[in-house]
């Protein structure tokens, strides 16, 4: 009794991830088929921009160096 609710629920989680990881190929399959034409591939021009990373470090400034 208790085997075979394991092994059903072993399938249900199967099933799960079956159904997750085709939504994830299909993503990719649009993606590759129409990011070109979207303009999400599009390439930078020009200068980037500035960006500051901060970390969020307390009394460890002798490891940070």
């Amino acid at each position: 009794m208790i085997g075979s609710a394991i092994l059903a629920a072993y399938g249900l989680i199967l099933c799960g991830l079956l159904a997750f990881s085709l939504h994830r190929g299909w993503l990719v399959l649009l993606y590759r088929r129409l990011g070109q034409r979207s303009g999400c591939l599009r390439e930078v021009r020009g200068d980037l921009p500035t960006v500051t990373v901060q970390l969020p470090i307390y009394n460890e400034r002798f490891v940070v160096e």
